[in-house]
């Protein structure tokens, strides 16, 4: 299931994506809110996503340090186009 996201911080995460993206404070609001539909990967115990959607556009932001998440000291995440790249 995809997370909506708003069209300006998607376009965010689509300028980055193959990479790393730092994030505009408006961009780790959406990015802590959309932690509560993260999927864990399973191949690796420290990496989750979530699958985000804007204009029939959809992107995965990959969470790999949860831990720095969830103490609220993230600030980068990956994005890719398909899980296929991992």
């Amino acid at each position: 299931m995809s997370v909506k996201c708003p069209a300006d911080i998607f376009k965010q995460f689509e300028d980055g994506c193959g990479g790393y993206v730092d994030l505009s404070e408006e961009g780790k609001a959406f990015s802590y809110s959309a932690l509560h539909d993260m999927t864990w990967l399973g191949d690796s115990a420290t990496s989750f996503c979530v699958e985000i959607a804007s204009s029939h556009k959809k992107l995965f932001l990959i969470y790999e340090d949860p831990e720095s998440w969830g103490l609220g000291h993230g600030y980068q995440v990956r994005v890719i186009k398909s899980l296929d790249e991992l």
